[in-house]
């Protein structure tokens, strides 16, 4: 259901149905209902144009619908608002890769990772478009790069324990063994 709205003297009636249509449209977002989502997401950048979050969800919903022109229009206003944007740079970045736009999709890797260079994802992006730029030995580093991000947490969560269990079941067995 969409809410129709008046624009208010009140900037806190804006805001509070700013976020009404905000909330809305990132529960659309989640639920996979994309043009659903993208009319709240239009609707809430009507009322307040400067909300980078609002931009950026609605650039996520166009790539959702294989839009991608559109939907790097929105990342590029994301990145108008705030350029400090870690997400928008590397959603941008996705984005390019498909409109086989390869050496801007590094550059906005590069982007990406200044801002947050343990992001794995990026790591992964930025090996595609230098794959795709024929630079296969960068292109691999850039992997190697995101699985040894992602090998530590999975060192941590999943390994470390299961070898704990694995000594303590020894120990155990070793025990009853000795009965």
């Amino acid at each position: 259901m969409l809410i129709s709205h008046q624009v208010s003297q009140s900037g806190v009636d804006r805001t509070n149905t700013y976020q009404v249509l905000h909330k809305q449209g990132c529960s659309l977002l989640s639920a996979g209902n994309f043009q659903e989502a993208l009319i709240y997401f239009d609707q809430a950048i009507a009322i307040m144009p400067n909300q980078a979050d609002s931009w950026y969800r609605r650039g996520e919903v166009l790539a959702n619908l294989t839009d991608y022109q559109a939907a790097l229009f929105n990342f590029d206003q994301v990145l108008l608002l705030d350029s400090q944007h870690q997400q928008a740079w590397a959603f941008r970045a996705a984005v390019l890769i498909f409109l086989s736009r390869y050496m801007e999709a590094l550059e906005s890797c590069d982007r990406a990772l200044l801002l947050d260079p343990k992001d794995s994802e990026t790591w992964v992006m930025r090996g595609v478009a230098l794959q795709r730029l024929n630079l296969y030995k960068q292109a691999y580093n850039s992997f190697d790069r995101a699985l040894g991000i992602e090998r530590k947490p999975l060192l941590e969560q999943v390994i470390k324990p299961a070898l704990t269990l694995i000594k303590q079941l020894g120990r155990r067995l070793s025990i009853q063994l000795a009965k």
